[in-house]
């Protein structure tokens, strides 16, 4: 099973690489890109390191076109002049933390707006905390 979060981002204070990573640094989460990759051309698989350990998530950048045409709550929004940012993640506890605290990133420090197409819903900073914390507690309860 695959759980998507997609985090749409003004064009003009989307991230690189390099300013996304310095922002997580600057935050102090223990993420940090394996691999460089150009954002605006790249997607698939984007390696990470969570605390030393080696893990990831899919990484797309979305017209708003098509997520607005797909999700009402978005299309409500009629934002103009933005990307979105998609993450794909599976079942492990270490892809979840990386996607809440990359995307939690993003909504902090670049005016992000997170939302959950699975809920169909948007995401405060409180519940993308919150599912964070969740992540990391089932990490912490594997062997």
């Amino acid at each position: 099973m695959s759980i998507d979060i997609f985090v749409i981002l003004a064009l003009q204070r989307a991230p690189n690489l390099e300013t996304w990573q310095k922002s997580l640094r600057d935050s102090h989460v223990p993420v940090e890109f394996a691999a460089q990759v150009d954002l605006n051309r790249d997607s698939g698989f984007l390696p990470l390191k969570l605390s030393g350990r080696k893990t990831g998530f899919e990484f797309y950048r979305e017209p708003y076109s098509n997520v607005a045409k797909d999700y009402p709550q978005v299309a409500a929004r009629k934002l103009r002049g933005v990307v979105v940012y998609h993450f794909v993640y599976g079942d492990s506890a270490d892809e979840c933390i990386a996607v809440f605290e990359t995307a939690k990133v993003l909504v902090t420090n670049f005016g992000g707006l997170a939302f959950d197409p699975q809920g169909n819903q948007f995401l405060s900073m409180h519940q993308l905390e919150a599912d964070s914390t969740y992540c990391g507690l089932l990490r912490s309860a594997l062997p």
